[in-house]
This record gives structure tokens, sequence and C-alpha cells, in this order.
């Protein structure tokens, strides 16, 4: 969707995982400001860092995503789908663990 949409798509996501992070956190920046700092490039490593924070708070170490997971994007081509792969895998286990029905059911 994101490639059809021309990245609008992408906005409207990064908006709805910041507003379900600070949802389930009580914490952070929501989406419209989320979505806002997502023009000057710091979206790029405070959602994935979000996520990380989420899992240790959780109690589990074993965190798969990272401020640091934000250097994806400067891969070129494919950088930015590696990064949204990981930030949604991550956030798909993190809920299952939750009892979430898997994606598409």
């Amino acid at each position: 969707m994101y490639l059809v949409t021309l990245g609008i798509y992408g906005l409207y996501w990064m908006y709805k995982s910041f507003e379900e992070l600070r949802g389930y956190r009580k914490q952070g920046v929501g989406g419209f400001a989320g979505v806002l700092l997502a023009f000057i490039i710091v979206s790029t490593f405070l959602l994935p860092a979000y996520v990380g924070r989420m899992y240790n708070e959780d109690g589990n170490p074993n965190n798969p995503v990272s401020g640091m997971t934000g250097f994806w994007v400067l891969v070129p081509y494919v950088g930015s789908f590696i990064w949204l792969y990981k930030i949604q895998t991550a956030l798909n286990e993190f809920w299952a663990s939750k009892g979430a029905p898997p994606p598409g059911s």
C-alpha cells in the first residue's frame, strides 16, 4: 500500500503506530507529533526506540529493534523496506505475545 499511495499510507501507518505505542506505554509522542517528526527524520529513530523500550518494560531484554534500527533507511533502495519490516514484525510479535490474533485473521 505504501507504494500504491505514494507514501501517504506510510504516514498513516506511522501515525497509528505512534498512537498505539503511546496508548500502551502511557508515555512518548503521539501520532500527530510522530508524523511531524518524520519530516525531519527523527521518527526514523524514535519509533524503533519506542518499540524496543516497550519490550524492555515488558521484561523481555531480547528486543528485536532499537533506535539503531533507524540506520537501515540509509541503505539505498531497500533500506526503508527493511526498516519497515523489522518494526512491523516486532510489533506483531509483541501484540501476539499479549494474545492478539495474528495479522490478517
